[in-house]
């Protein structure tokens, strides 16, 4: 075993901007103890293991700071369709799997396009026609939204009178007060227990280091070291990440999230929380972040909207919001005395300046009290925002965070039906954001299994750059002026997502004292044409100062 590992001959990036370019670079254990530039100095070049890069360039490895790991694993017995252009395909194609499947004792179906799920016959009568006697799910492509059919709302007891669980999470009434089949925002989560216990079927345990151990091999092949799981649905994932860990193959940092619906349920899932990191916290599996859905998506008119949707013909319709001003600030406050960090999905112009409305509560009422408020309040998605509102992020000290791969338009006209073409075409504006100063982060949203290759970071950051998007038609999205830089795209997926999940002390750069997690690239990331990015790889990765993947 060397002392020392010594990296020299590249390009090495370091995101340090009072130091940007070396090209040399040695870690000893763990650590990355120099960077410079032309000859090694001759301490290190004792007892050292040396690599030529031969001109290949280095960068910090990448930080996904939102993905659904869980439902990724999850998504693994789910029936994921293809070809779903039309109704009667959707029929066909559900018809077809229950028949393959009669031993099957639940179905659950991924994804119906938003815009068809918006058509007036997708009720529980749609599904009830292919199966009738098992509980199906369909779920639209916005997974904030699914249809079910009759046997499985009967089989979780769902009536109108207990149809709605709070806040957004419902299931839709017609006109007449009958239950239509439609669920909004996973309200039944809290209901499949008892469909579960009835029907004598579990679904099989996905979270176990096997199963999840090849989506992580896939991150590694993308340079990527450090990634927080939107949404931690069960202990069990934490226990799959655990079991990596002690076996050795975890060369991750795994960021866990505790969700809490509204003000009356934050108790509970802070308590949650707590057990985990007793439980199943560690160096490699952190535990310190909550998870809240302010309001819902654009696509489905669930947002929260300073105007009302261009679809509502009345004219009030302005969506909903989970939390309102005054009790998001309380819950601000009662994380700062905590010290848990929270991810905040917002879509909507009305949701994102109510949550900045809070933390500037929130901020006076500690400042009050001669505390500060300096927990790490990160704002998810931020799709329609004021121009007004986009340099207070960076007054407020609050995190925005982006997903790139949306950038190019792939819901299309999902959104523009309830936006207008308008609020429509402002939609995912940064620049200004960025630059007002306002940290800000990248991260994929991948849900499942059909979209994998979408949570590589070099093809979200090909389509934030370009605004075109090649699973969408390759149309540019507008406005063309908020493409994103490489460059802000680069620091966001390393410096500030290390900030978002509170590692700016250890990872993110390539500077003395960090920890050596480092990604060693097939191509050179400034240099290839704007539309080949989604084709960059990691040749090697190291991770802690040792080399964990070779591609």
């Amino acid at each position: 075993m060397y002392q020392y590992k010594v990296l020299k001959n590249g390009k090495i990036w370091t995101g340090d901007k009072s130091s940007l370019w070396k090209d040399v670079l040695v870690t000893e254990g763990e650590k990355i103890v120099y960077t410079g530039n032309g000859a090694v100095p001759a301490e290190y070049c004792v007892d050292a293991e040396v690599y030529d890069l031969n001109k290949k360039m280095v960068i910090p490895s990448l930080i996904d700071s939102h993905i659904h790991i869980s439902a990724l694993a999850q998504s693994t017995y789910f029936y994921v369709m293809e070809n779903t252009d039309t109704l009667e395909v959707i029929q066909e194609n559900i018809r077809k799997y229950a028949n393959a499947h009669p031993e099957q004792a639940y179905i659950y179906v991924e994804s119906c396009p938003t815009v068809l799920m918006d058509d007036p016959r997708m009720t529980k009568a749609f599904l009830d026609a292919i199966v009738p006697d098992r509980p199906v799910l369909l779920c639209d492509a916005s997974f904030h939204r699914a249809l079910l059919n009759t046997r499985m709302l009967e089989l979780m007891e769902i009536t109108p009178e207990n149809h709605s669980h709070g806040g957004l999470k419902e299931y839709e009434l017609n006109e007449n007060g009958e239950l239509t089949g439609i669920a909004y925002e996973h309200a039944y989560d809290d209901d499949l227990e008892k469909m579960y216990q009835k029907i004598g079927w579990y679904p099989p345990d996905v979270s176990t280091g096997d199963v999840m151990l090849p989506f992580l091999d896939m991150f590694s092949g993308w340079g990527v070291s450090c990634i927080l799981d939107g949404l931690t649905e069960s202990e069990k994932t934490l226990q799959g990440m655990r079991a990596l860990e002690e076996a050795g193959k975890l060369h991750f940092y795994f960021h866990g999230t505790s969700l809490f619906t509204n003000i009356h349920d934050l108790d509970d899932a802070i308590c949650r929380l707590r057990e985990w990191q007793k439980k199943y916290g560690s160096r490699h599996v952190i535990l310190n972040t909550m998870k809240l859905f302010l309001d819902g998506t654009n696509e489905i008119g669930t947002s929260a909207v300073i105007e009302p949707f261009a679809n509502d013909p009345a004219g009030e319709n302005r969506g909903s919001l989970q939390l309102e001003q005054a009790e998001l600030a309380a819950v601000f406050v009662r994380l700062q005395e905590e010290e848990l960090n929270i991810q905040i999905h917002m879509v909507g112009d009305r949701a994102f300046r109510t949550a900045l409305d809070a933390a500037e509560d929130a901020k006076k009422i500690l400042h009050e009290r001669g505390q500060k408020l300096n927990i790490r309040i990160n704002f998810l998605h931020c799709e329609l925002t004021k121009p007004e509102d986009r340099k207070r992020p960076a007054k407020l000290g609050v995190h925005i965070n982006w997903s790139p791969q949306w950038s190019g338009g792939i819901f299309g006209e999902d959104s523009m039906l309830y936006l207008g073409r308008e609020r429509f075409e402002s939609m995912y504006s940064f620049n200004e954001i960025i630059r007002s100063g306002a940290v800000v982060g990248y991260s994929s949203d991948v849900v499942d299994i059909a979209e994998i290759h979408r949570a590589n970071p070099f093809a979200g950051i090909q389509i934030g750059h370009t605004r075109i998007d090649p699973d969408a038609g390759g149309v540019l999205r507008q406005p063309a002026d908020e493409r994103i830089s490489r460059e802000d795209l680069l620091y966001g997926y390393t410096v500030g997502n290390a900030r978002q999940v509170g590692m700016e002390d250890s990872i993110g750069m390539l500077k003395p004292g960090m920890l050596a997690n480092i990604a060693v690239l097939n191509k050179d990331y400034f240099e290839i044409d704007a539309d080949a990015i989604s084709s960059i790889r990691a040749d090697r990765l190291m991770f802690e100062g040792e080399w964990v993947f070779s591609g």
